[in-house]
């Protein structure tokens, strides 16, 4: 008995020892391959990734480069508006899709700043324009009493834009302000200075091939999805470097141009935010996984899933 439990234990042991050898020698051979071929893989990469052109991508069926755009127009490149007094800011207006009859933007103030919505005034190219206020958001001190707006809807005539990017000043508590002209309208409903704007994400499946004798990265099939249902200002408003940040309507704040040598050590915050938030909306730079976006008709009750809400 002791004789055959001692040949078990070898055999065991023998087993064991070979497959720690196959192991061994398989990581050993993937390593070979990976740091042999390195620029081969990252170039094979590039290759499939959407930010490469179709023509610069591998011919080998299966992949699908996407042909359509987003379906949201691109803003076009309006240049900021310049720095803002104590009391006024210049508003810049870019087009993002065909405008109706009214612009329409918000604009927050710092607390104190502003008494009272009847004292802003709004001009185009000097001349006075006609707006529409209505107040959004209002600031109350310690003891609940009311310390004047703290966010304004601002409503004007689409006749005030000049091609696709256009300037506006609001001024308050000036010296020489700019004289009232007649009361606008009143305000109009987000549906009708909005356009539909679904957002669209690609998709691709991925899997490994084997192509001129290397193993390749390759996009099975690719296409573009409808993630969810939204809209969009039909004029987007832009501040000066710097406003949004000194009105402290998001809190404490200090705009990335202002960082200095003493919060260097944070600026990878400031870099890092909008990459952060558009990545949180599924805007990246490659495509998805197809399983991993739900758009607004899929269904599935094992799950638990009604759309992208569910």
């Amino acid at each position: 008995m002791t004789s055959g439990n001692g040949l078990k234990r070898s055999i065991v042991l023998a087993g064991t020892i070979l497959v720690i050898v196959a192991l061994v020698m398989g990581l050993a051979g993937a390593v070979f391959v990976v740091r042999g071929k390195p620029q081969q893989v990252r170039t094979n990469l590039a290759e499939s990734s959407p930010g490469v052109a179709p023509s610069a991508r591998p011919s080998g069926a299966g992949i699908v480069p996407s042909s359509s755009p987003s379906a949201a127009p691109q803003t076009g490149q309006c240049a900021a508006p310049s720095d803002f007094p104590a009391t006024g800011v210049r508003v810049g207006l870019a087009r993002t899709f065909t405008p109706g009859p009214v612009v329409s933007f918000g604009l927050p103030f710092a607390t104190g700043a502003l008494a009272d919505v009847s004292t802003l005034r709004v001009a185009a190219n000097g001349a006075p324009v006609a707006a529409t206020t209505r107040v959004l958001l209002a600031s109350y001190g310690p003891d609940g009493a009311p310390q004047g707006p703290r966010s304004v809807l601002i409503q004007l005539p689409a006749s005030v834009l000049q091609g696709d990017c256009t300037e506006v000043e609001v001024t308050w508590q000036g010296e020489t302000p700019v004289a009232p002209p007649a009361p606008g309208p009143s305000p109009v409903p987000y549906s009708a200075v909005s356009a539909a704007s679904d957002k669209v994400v690609d998709t691709a499946t991925r899997s490994i091939a084997s192509q001129g004798g290397q193993a390749t990265l390759v996009e099975t099939r690719r296409e573009q999805r409808v993630l969810f249902a939204a809209r969009e200002p039909a004029v987007m408003a832009t501040f000066p470097s710097g406003y949004l940040a000194s009105t402290g309507i998001l809190g404490h704040a200090v705009a990335n141009e202002q960082i200095g040598p003493d919060l260097a050590g944070l600026r990878f915050m400031a870099d890092q935010t909008t990459p952060f938030g558009l990545s949180a909306i599924y805007q990246e730079s490659y495509a998805l996984n197809p399983t991993a976006v739900f758009g607004p008709n899929d269904t599935n009750e094992k799950a638990d899933i009604n759309g992208y809400e569910g």
